[in-house]
């Protein structure tokens, strides 16, 4: 009687563990593929859209000049692109580590309730 109960005790303490160590796995397997998918998506996905932007604030601005009776500018204003320099690129880690350690808390669970049906 003695024997299962210490093994409920470590089989409680495993469950406890197994809680908190999965979800942190899990969400770091997330985030990794999240990472690759936005990486092969490409980074200037919305570059049209703000060059499209660009594009008609500088019409307006030559239409409000010209109802001013002002002469257009010639020179295109510096493209936000040309003004900042792109932050370095974050390459996700690797998840082999973490996903060794759960198959091996994976087994260690599945030998011990083995252990305790068993005995």
């Amino acid at each position: 009687m003695h024997e299962i109960a210490s093994n409920s005790a470590l089989i409680r303490i495993v469950l406890i563990i197994l809680i908190l160590v999965v979800p942190q796995i899990v969400r770091a397997v997330l985030q990794a593929k999240k990472a690759k998918s936005a990486a092969g998506t490409g980074v200037n996905r919305g570059t049209p859209l703000g060059d499209a932007l660009r594009e008609a604030l500088r019409k307006s601005a030559e239409q409000s000049r010209m109802r001013r009776g002002e002469a257009p500018l010639e020179a295109e204003p510096l493209r936000l692109n040309e003004q900042f320099d792109q932050p370095p690129k974050i390459e996700p880690e690797s998840s082999f580590f973490p996903s060794i350690l759960l198959l091996a808390l994976l087994v260690c669970l599945c030998l011990m309730a083995y252990r305790y049906w068993a005995g």
